[in-house]
């Protein structure tokens, strides 16, 4: 999907229902997001920015998660979830969209 069309789903369904994705088998919602600039060959989905901030690839460019929850978590800002988090690695790659 485009980076816009995919921005319009996260906002379109925040707060509920919620845009849902998954990784590594994991539920993670995600309530905010930003369009991004962003040109490079990695298969749409794949985590291509995991350094203070989660850049997810597109189509046509990429998007910034700023506010996600993972399963059995609070929802918190990327910032606080990246301090601590061991789930995401660079590279890895988000299934599509739930909705």
């Amino acid at each position: 999907n485009t980076s816009r069309n995919i921005f319009n789903k996260i906002r379109g369904l925040a707060p509920n229902p919620t845009a849902l994705t998954s990784i590594s088998g994991v539920i993670v919602k995600i309530f905010k997001a930003k369009i991004v600039e962003y040109i490079g060959k990695e298969e749409c989905g794949s985590i291509i920015k995991l350094d203070k901030e989660l850049w997810v690839k597109t189509l046509d460019g990429a998007i910034s998660v700023l506010e996600l929850q993972i399963a059995g978590k609070n929802k918190m800002d990327v910032r606080s979830f990246l301090n601590g988090q061991k789930l995401l690695v660079l590279g890895s790659i988000f299934e599509n969209v739930i909705i």
